[in-house]
């Protein structure tokens, strides 16, 4: 009995881990045909030039 629940067991991990990796490969391929990568590169764009607009370069100390 406990050898038939850990096949089971066994059985039914991977048959959640490959229907996920179908799931996941399915997303990525439909993602890839929507072509949001130009919205997505030139949003993040924006976010980098933003927060590295407002970093202030640090002065240099003299040294005594």
């Amino acid at each position: 009995m406990m050898f038939d629940n850990f096949l089971g067991g066994i059985a039914w991990s991977l048959g959640t881990f490959f229907g996920a990796a179908v799931v996941v490969g399915i997303i990525i391929f439909v993602l890839s045909k929507i072509n949001l990568v130009p919205i997505i590169g030139s949003w993040m764009a924006k976010i980098i030039e933003d927060a590295t607009s407002r970093v202030q370069v640090p002065t240099q100390i003299p040294i005594r």
